[in-house]
C-alpha cells in the first residue's frame, strides 16, 4: 500500500510502527520472526524489536507492510472462521467500477458488487449532504484491535486512492475517521498514512466534495488491465500518472453514441475536464488525435457492431444512432471510413476488403490517430 498512499516526499518511517504490526502478528498466533525473514531485509530482524534506529527506509517498509497486512488478514479471518474477499473479488470489482461513466456510477456500483457477495466482510454506503459527501465502509469485524484498524485503514485508502486513480485526479480528503479507538498512536498513524484519522465513528468512512461525484470516470479497461497486471492491489499509482486525454474523450463520446445521446461540443468536453477549449484542442494535438478523427473513430466502431448485429438494423436506422441526419450522409462517412459502402459491409467478402480499409480513421497510413481501431474505449 505505501507507494500509493504515503506522501510522495516520505523517505522513511518510524520504527515502533512496524513493531505494532509484528506484535499483532504474534498476538493473533503468528510467527513475527519467520515473516520477517520473508522480507529479505539488508539488516537482522532482531534489531527492529531492539529498536536500534528510529526509522526504516520506505522501500523496506513497504515490502514488511504488505507482508504484514496479508499475514494479519489470514489470521484474523482464520479465527473467525470466515472466508475473505480473495484477489480475484478485488479485481472483479475494480473491472466493474472502470467501466462507469462518473464517481457516483462508481461507488453505487461497489455498493451493489459488495451485496451480490452478501456484503461478505463489509457495507458500502454512499451519503450525500449538500456539498460534503461520505463514502462509508461498514466492517463486520468482531473484535476491535489494531490489526483490524490497520485493515480496515488499508481498505479505506485504497478506495480512496482508486476513486482518485479512476478520475486521473486527487480527491481531496475533508476527513477521514473510523470505528475503533486510538489502538494505534494517532501520530504513528499520520505520519505513515500523511492523513489525520478520527477514531471512534459509527463507520469507517471519508469526506469529500459531492461535486466530485459528477466528475467523469477517465480511465479505461486496458489501462487497469496494465496496472492489475504490474502491481498489487494496494499499490495503487498517484492519480497524477500520465494518462492520454484521447483516449479519456473517445470513452466519453463512445458512451454517448451507446445512449443514443448526441456527442458532446467541444466546448462541453473541455468544461466535463475543468480546461479551456484553447488548452482542450491542442492536448489532443499533442496526442496526434484531433477531435473530428476521435468522433469518426467512436463512430466508425458503433457502426460496425450494428453492422453486425443480427438484428440487420435499416442503415437508416443506423445512421440516426450515429447521429446523421440522414442515410445518405451515413452512407458516405462509411465509405470513406472503411472503403466499401456499408450496404455492402454485411456481406463475408465486404467485411473482409473493410477490414484492410480502416487505416483512414483507425490508424493505418494518412490516419492522424496512428492508433488502432480498438483502442482507447
Amino acid at each position: 500500500m505505501t507507494p500509493g498512499f504515503m506522501h510522495q516526499g516520505a523517505e522513511a518511517v518510524p520504527v515502533d510502527f512496524v513493531v505494532v504490526m509484528l506484535d499483532e502478528i504474534d498476538r493473533l498466533g503468528g510467527n513475527s520472526t519467520e515473516l520477517l525473514g520473508r522480507c529479505q531485509l539488508p539488516f537482522p530482524a532482531r534489531d527492529l524489536r531492539n529498536g536500534r534506529g528510529r526509522n526504516i527506509a520506505l522501500r523496506q517498509f513497504t515490502r514488511i507492510f504488505d507482508e504484514c497486512i496479508k499475514e494479519i488478514s489470514y489470521l484474523s479471518h482464520r479465527q473467525r472462521h470466515v472466508t475473505p474477499m480473495t484477489r480475484d473479488d478485488v479485481e472483479m470489482l475494480c473491472y466493474c467500477m472502470v467501466s462507469c461513466e462518473t464517481l457516483e456510477e462508481v461507488i453505487q456500483r461497489a455498493i451493489k458488487f459488495y451485496v451480490m457477495l452478501g456484503n461478505r466482510g463489509a457495507e458500502l454506503a454512499l451519503e450525500v449532504d449538500g456539498p460534503e459527501a461520505v463514502f462509508h465502509i461498514r466492517t463486520l469485524r468482531a473484535h476491535q484491535c489494531s490489526g483490524n484498524l490497520l485493515m480496515d485503514l488499508t481498505g479505506l485508502l485504497f478506495f480512496h486512492r482508486f476513486f482518485g486513480w479512476l478520475l486521473n485526479r486527487e480527491i481531496p480528503a475533508i476527513r477521514f475517521g473510523v470505528c475503533y479507538g486510538e489502538l494505534i498512536n494517532a501520530e504513528q498513524l499520520e505520519a505513515v498514512f500523511h492523513q489525520a484519522v478520527h477514531f471512534g465513528e459509527a463507520t469507517n468512512n471519508f469526506h469529500f466534495p459531492a461535486d466530485f461525484l459528477k466528475y467523469p470516470v477517465v480511465r479505461n479497461y486496458q489501462r487497469l488491465r496494465e496496472i492489475l497486471g504490474t502491481l498489487p492491489l494496494d499499490m495503487m499509482p498517484s492519480p497524477a500518472m500520465s494518462w492520454r486525454l484521447s483516449d479519456a474523450v473517445e470513452k466519453v463520446i463512445s458512451a454517448h453514441l451507446a445512449k443514443e445521446e448526441a456527442i458532446p461540443t467541444m466546448q462541453e468536453l473541455a468544461g466535463l475536464f475543468s480546461i479551456s477549449v484553447t488548452t482542450f484542442r491542442r492536448r489532443l494535438e499533442e496526442e496526434n488525435s484531433p477531435l473530428k478523427v476521435i468522433k469518426e473513430r467512436c463512430r466508425l466502431k458503433l457502426a460496425v457492431e450494428l453492422l453486425a448485429s443480427p438484428a440487420r438494423l435499416k442503415i437508416e436506422d443506423v445512421a440516426q444512432r450515429l447521429g446523421f441526419s440522414d442515410a445518405s450522409g451515413f452512407r458516405r462517412a462509411f465509405k470513406t471510413w472503411a472503403g466499401v459502402p456499408p450496404d455492402n459491409y454485411r456481406t463475408p467478402a465486404s467485411s473482409r476488403e473493410a477490414s484492410s480499409g480502416f487505416g483512414s480513421v483507425a490508424g493505418g497510413p494518412g490516419s492522424p490517430s496512428g492508433r488502432p481501431v480498438s483502442g482507447g474505449c
